[in-house]
């Protein structure tokens, strides 16, 4: 006797759904639309910045330290505001006249002119940069850590000892524009992270290399991975490994502030007053 096998078939065809009659079905997504929730701020606003003496539109690192030395005297005039790529400043702000603002770095003096440019609508693509810029910086201000492009919450991490390794909720999110505006999409994603540590990972490396040249194989091993400080929790890429350095040696730390020198100091000294972190290995 052969034994007949039941293969799965369209579903039949609903009768309460009719040829020419439209049906409505309720739908859900994890898109989601943002909303200002003080009604007398609904728009948002774009201003653009010039430094005096000029910084090259390629030098961010020091348009940002600039602009930096005025937040206090610019939140007088718009309250919260994102500077953004060292060339704008957007707002929920209206303000059309802003005074010049001074501000000093590395010895030099500038002034900076913030002018009003205009009223962002909800379809312009300025839109979709100030609401990216802004909801990755909300992460961050929640502790949220940024690994590649995801973002993950270290103080709700599971540890399986039992496997060296920690695992940490977090989300991918991504913003598009539609007709109707800006929306936020999210996934849930998880990050599985190795708990050893880089320098126990190395002496592993070293006594597996029977025949080949051992650092070469941590070079191989480590070199592109990401690794995560346990001091201060940020994520760094490993670009290369310089085996002729160690913590006994020395670099120079500049000058912060005005009136301060350049200092040397020993790797392991910057960290134990950086972040108080005792080096134990200093080969």
């Amino acid at each position: 006797m052969e034994a007949q096998l039941a293969i799965a078939k369209r579903p039949a065809a609903n009768p309460s759904c009719q040829i020419g009659k439209p049906t409505t079905v309720p739908l859900m997504a994890n898109y989601y639309k943002f909303k200002f929730t003080n009604p007398d701020k609904k728009n948002v606003f774009k201003y653009s910045v010039k430094f005096t003496p000029d910084v090259p539109d390629n030098s961010k690192k020091i348009r940002s330290k600039v602009f930096h030395g005025t937040r206090k005297d610019l939140e007088k005039h718009l309250n919260f505001f994102i500077f953004l790529g060292g060339t704008c400043v957007y707002s929920l702000e209206n303000s059309p006249e802003i005074p010049t603002l001074e501000s000093e770095y590395d010895g030099q003096k500038y002034q900076i002119d913030i002018t009003w440019v205009q009223s962002i609508s909800e379809l312009d693509n300025d839109m979709l940069v100030f609401f990216k810029v802004f909801f990755n910086a909300l992460l961050k201000r929640i502790k949220f850590k940024q690994i590649g492009r995801n973002f993950f919450n270290p103080d709700q991490s599971t540890k399986i000892n039992h496997h060296n390794i920690e695992v940490w909720p977090g989300f991918a999110s991504s913003l598009q524009m539609v007709q109707k505006g800006v929306l936020l999409n999210v996934d849930i994603v998880h990050k599985v992270l190795r708990t050893d540590n880089v320098l126990d990972f190395m002496a592993d490396v070293r006594n597996r290399c029977r025949n080949g040249d051992p650092q070469q194989e941590m070079i191989k091993a480590l070199v592109g991975c990401t690794i995560l400080t346990s001091y201060n929790k940020r994520t760094y890429k490993v670009d290369d490994i310089d085996f002729n350095l160690s913590p006994k040696d020395s670099f120079t730390i500049d000058a912060v502030q005005e009136g301060e020198e350049q200092k040397t100091t020993t790797y392991a000294d910057y960290f134990k007053s950086k972040y108080d972190a005792q080096v134990n290995e200093m080969n």
